[in-house]
């Protein structure tokens, strides 16, 4: 019944963080954060440590949203906007950020922060970031110049190669929650499914996929896509179908899927 929301809209004055204690009735505004709140992570372990990508760094909660704290420095404006966030399952203090700048880490709560691009092309705007939560230093990124991994805590950084073109803008990244090896991304060319950890990629959906949610039992598959509202595959991939009765505007940007992994 917890749900956390970000809206990033310069325009609204409803824009900032939310939160839910009811599964979406109510809403409460997180106002410690302030306006456009681009990405949410919640720990994987410990679902009271909650991080918060806005455009001017990253806040972390220790209390389930009740109180935030800034925990990158307000002056570096290369770790700003920050687009995605990622917990590694090990550590209450390693945390991994996407920004316009290369992808960032700290080790240490957010007390330090080091660029980790080792690898990358240096103009990588990072749009999504997915960490393994069975096999932690396994770390993948969207880029907008493709996919990116790292099987040593983001240390040094290879390029997935295998999709068309393999220069897509990748918007979303996603592991199946049972299988590592089994890698979804969102790209501006449609929806691509690897099932060899990024070696090979086979198109599913010709859609513009922004997010990918998977359901903790992996049987079923929710995108967020810009052209065609929510879709749905309860075959892993295999066929989607339009899942978006009652929403009146199917331009959709993000999704999550609740509960642990099974």
């Amino acid at each position: 019944d917890i749900v956390y929301a970000g809206l990033g809209a310069t325009q609204s004055a409803i824009s900032g963080g939310y939160k839910s204690t009811d599964g979406g009735r109510t809403w409460k505004a997180l106002k410690e954060l302030g306006p456009e709140v681009f990405s949410l992570a919640i720990h994987p372990t410990d679902s009271r440590i909650v991080a918060a990508g806005v455009r001017t760094g990253v806040f972390l909660s220790r209390d389930a949203g009740e109180s935030w704290q800034r925990i990158s420095p307000e002056n570096n404006k290369e770790l700003q906007p920050v687009m995605s966030l990622g917990f590694d399952a090990r550590s209450l203090d390693v945390i991994y950020a996407g920004t316009p700048h290369l992808p960032w880490k700290t080790s240490d709560g957010g007390k330090t922060w080091t660029s980790i691009h080792r690898g990358m092309h240096d103009d990588s705007d990072i749009l999504a970031l997915s960490v393994n939560r069975l096999k932690p230093d396994q770390v993948i990124i969207g880029a907008c110049s493709g996919i990116y991994r790292s099987d040593n805590g983001a240390a040094q950084w290879r390029k997935l190669m295998g999709i068309t073109g393999a220069g897509f803008r990748t918007y979303a990244v996603a592991m199946d929650p049972r299988n590592a090896d089994i890698i979804y991304s969102g790209t501006r060319d449609g929806l691509w499914r690897s099932s060899d950890g990024g070696k090979a990629w086979k198109k599913l959906a010709p859609n513009i996929v922004k997010s990918i949610a998977i359901s903790p039992d992996s049987r079923k598959i929710y995108l967020a896509t810009e052209d065609a509202g929510v879709l749905l595959s309860n075959d892993g991939g295999a066929t989607f179908r339009a899942a978006q009765n009652g929403f009146a505007d199917l331009r959709f940007h993000s999704m999550t899927a609740a509960g642990p992994a099974v």
